[in-house]
């Protein structure tokens, strides 16, 4: 929980003490430690009292935070863990020590018993959306599911209705999905790098566009399910999409891309203002097809933001 959490003062200081013992190391000098003393006294020595004051601020502001996801609790923990357990999953570790989209094959059965498991708990319990957010692991993998099970209805049908519950009542899980950038190979995140965004609706309307009836933008193939495309698929994506209208990033997103992308916009940004008047042609196509969808009529006006 929070208390086993450093405040970012904590861990300020953590590192200016480890330069401190490796300079101390390196020069010869013993290194002197005082085991009885608790951590309160080590700082208030170090710091003083004014910078203890300000690390109170901040526990506190920890605890509240802890509390309010209900950190540690057993739905909290289970949703966090399959969420990291997914992420291994559908992502992968460069050699550099970057992530990004996995480049070989997935194991299906894995994805979607790990699925299975967190929609149960994210159906009944909004502490598990908070654990489903930690550090955004649930919010990357079901993005890197996407982005792997395109042409498979089950999978992505069940992802949708995933993201989109992890996103119902909580927002910052909203906030966060719109704001991560999950990377194509040979792209890569680092750790701590700071986010560029796109990658949710990128791939979200790639894959909505591509159960629709439309084309996928090109890439490689994806996983030659039997099972190919779906209305319902499509509007359970749809409905995911919508959801994220709770976070303004969305809508900031749609505008920006009347503008011409920048010379250092990352590539789902230039890929999706390429992709957009196919998925205009799609939504439109599908809303005849469905006549008197209200989801497919509320995607299309979310849609003109961008033209």
């Amino acid at each position: 929980g929070a208390s086993s959490r450093l405040t970012p003062l904590e861990l300020d200081a953590n590192l200016q003490v480890s330069e401190l013992m490796y300079r101390n190391l390196l020069e010869g000098k013993k290194v002197q430690i005082d085991l009885d003393a608790g951590m309160d006294s080590w700082y208030r020595e170090l710091f003083g009292e004014d910078w203890m004051k300000k690390n109170s601020f901040q526990r506190r502001e920890l605890e509240r935070q802890a509390k309010e996801s209900g950190e540690n609790t057993p739905m909290w923990v289970e949703a966090a863990s399959d969420s990291a357990d997914l992420a291994s999953e559908v992502l992968q570790l460069t050699r550099t020590g970057g992530e990004c989209l996995r480049t070989d094959a997935v194991d299906r059965e894995a994805v979607v018993e790990l699925m299975e498991s967190l929609l149960v708990k994210l159906r009944i319990a909004p502490y598990a959306r908070c654990g489903a957010g930690e550090k955004q692991h649930g919010l990357r993998a079901m993005v890197g599911v996407m982005w792997h099970f395109y042409d498979d209805v089950e999978v992505i049908s069940l992802c949708a209705d995933c993201l989109r519950l992890a996103m119902t009542g909580n927002q910052q899980n909203c906030d966060s999905l719109l704001a991560i950038w999950t990377p194509v190979f040979p792209n890569e995140r680092h750790h701590g790098q700071v986010e560029k965004g796109w990658s949710f609706l990128r791939i979200a309307l790639d894959a909505f566009t591509f159960q629709a009836g439309g084309d996928l933008f090109p890439r490689a193939t994806g996983t030659g399910c039997s099972e190919g495309r779906s209305d319902e698929a499509a509007l359970k994506l749809a409905q995911c999409i919508l959801q994220a209208r709770h976070s303004p990033l969305l809508d900031a997103q749609l505008r920006l891309l009347k503008e011409p992308p920048g010379t250092q916009s990352c590539a789902h940004r230039t890929e999706l203002k390429e992709m957009l008047p196919a998925v205009l042609r799609v939504t439109g196509q599908l809303a005849g097809r469905l006549k008197g969808s209200e989801v497919l009529s509320d995607l299309l006006q979310l849609l003109e933001l961008a033209k």
